[in-house]
């Protein structure tokens, strides 16, 4: 979003004026953004570039091992982190290890392969839990934790985010503690950023829930990508 004309009253910390400088996206032509963004849009598959690129509010993956997802979160998060002024992100594992494992880690190397590293700071939270990478360019931040923490899923109450990312979710410790989280936690504010929210699995044991009424075939929650354009999704 394209900046404003500046006024000559500075805006107090809680006014409207000051909110709309935060959470959203950085002046368009900061050419270190427009980098990223190019070097993550080469590198996709042209599948994966759909998800990394795909402007709606609620994205579901169901994919199986190696379908490229880690590549699909790297790629929205780098691009939208660069981009976004102040922004908040969450990246929610069954556990906090597997957070580390699926996205910390690799997170790191992209950075290093993309010669960005020093843009990036990775920290623990030791009040907070879990951990955090901080774009100190653009001052967005995106934590990691696992849902198996009830602590750090009630920490999300009453805040707004840019962008959720709830991976693995055939094992979290159950169906009703996703729909808990998306439907009770991050969607009553997730709309005062224009966030999104993604939920991702290999294929469950448990034929139910919320990931799985968006994700099956001929659910009225579920709407398949390659058809998204037709006429009977027009209002979707």
């Amino acid at each position: 979003m394209a900046r404003g004309r500046a006024s000559s009253t500075a805006a107090k910390p809680h006014s409207r004026a000051a909110e709309k400088r935060i959470g959203q996206s950085a002046a368009p032509a900061d050419p270190w953004a427009a980098r990223i963004r190019k070097a993550v849009t080469e590198e996709a598959h042209p599948a994966q570039l759909g998800a990394i690129l795909d402007t709606s509010r609620r994205i579901s993956i169901l994919t199986g091992r190696g379908g490229g997802k880690t590549t699909v979160y790297k790629g929205r998060l780098l691009i939208e982190m660069a981009e976004t002024t102040r922004g908040k992100f969450l990246y929610v594992c069954p556990t906090l290890g597997m957070a580390i494992e699926l996205l910390w880690d690799p997170l790191k190397e992209s950075l290093a392969a993309l010669g960005i590293a020093d843009e990036f700071t990775f920290m623990e939270a030791p009040r907070e839990g879990g951990k955090i990478m901080l774009c100190k360019r653009t001052g967005s931040r995106l934590k990691l934790f696992g849902a198996d923490d009830k602590k750090q899923i009630n920490l999300c109450r009453g805040q707004p985010f840019n962008g959720v990312l709830c991976d693995e979710i055939a094992y979290w410790p159950s169906p009703e503690l996703v729909a808990n989280y998306v439907e009770k936690v991050i969607e009553p504010r997730i709309g005062e950023r224009n966030g999104w929210i993604g939920l991702e699995s290999s294929r469950g044991h448990e034929l139910r829930g919320l990931f799985y009424d968006v994700t099956r075939d001929g659910s009225p929650d579920h709407r398949p990508y390659a058809l998204r354009n037709e006429p009977e999704y027009a209002e979707w």
